[in-house]
């Protein structure tokens, strides 16, 4: 495996100590005031050589007197990145952000440290060139691909830092445009025609996650709700992918 140095963002008062360029071992050390209480915490970040069938290899986040640890992939040679991050400015604390690098995507996950007990926050997958959008204001937002567009998740930090809650949220925008492929009728919606004939162009309103139906709608006044299991055999036009 080749050595690599470890990516380090700082934002906000927080001071780095060292990083080490190794392979495995301690790979990164850092004191900081993960919690607001004018005391810094040691912070190591480490791995092990013992990769697994599925090119994965351990690793060992500590943070004061608390550890996690888990896998991180290591077939390509990457090493896992660790940032800091402030999701609520306004309250003074530091969450931790690891980055998995994997073949196709990375895996984010988030960490805070509170009451000397670290707490994994969130998991996400995402593409490398990607990652979760962080507010400032308490808020986290992830993309979920959904074969033809993205679903957009905002969790929201708790008061005492600890815990991340998703928004509910039944109906998600959409806005893709497509073609219908054959004549067929939707379940009814408030509009003048719930039926649609082939060579049509809509537009892909609505996900209902309630119910897995998308709400569509003609240039005519059309509209009407469709399965997510017909999509494929309904539309054509839309950019499926993954």
């Amino acid at each position: 495996m080749t050595a690599k140095k470890v990516v380090v963002s700082i934002v906000g008062a927080v001071m780095l100590v060292f990083s080490l360029p190794a392979s495995t071992g301690e790979i990164a050390r850092f004191s900081v005031d993960m919690d607001s209480d004018g005391r810094t915490e040691l912070i190591s970040l480490a791995t092990e050589s013992k990769e697994n069938d599925h090119g994965r290899s351990p690793l060992v986040l500590k943070v004061g007197s608390d550890t996690y640890r888990g896998e991180y992939f290591s077939a390509g040679g990457d090493l896992p990145e660790i940032s800091f991050v402030r999701l609520d400015r306004a309250s003074g604390r530091v969450q931790i952000q690891l980055m998995d690098p994997g073949p196709a995507f990375c895996r984010y996950l988030f960490f805070s440290y509170s009451k000397s007990k670290l707490h994994l926050l969130l998991t996400y997958k995402d593409k490398c060139s990607g990652g979760p959008s962080i507010g400032g204001g308490g808020t986290v937002a992830t993309r979920h691909w959904m074969g033809f567009w993205s679903r957009i998740e905002t969790y929201r930090l708790e008061k005492d830092g600890t815990v991340l809650v998703r928004a509910t949220q039944k109906n998600y925008p959409v806005n893709e445009d497509a073609t219908t492929v054959i004549s067929f009728t939707a379940a009814q919606a408030n509009c003048t025609s719930s039926a649609f004939q082939s060579g049509m162009k809509v537009k892909i309103r609505t996900f209902d996650s309630v119910k897995s139906r998308y709400l569509i709608e003609s240039t005519d006044g059309r509209c009407g709700w469709v399965s997510d299991r017909a999509m494929t055999e309904l539309f054509t036009g839309l950019a499926w992918a993954g």
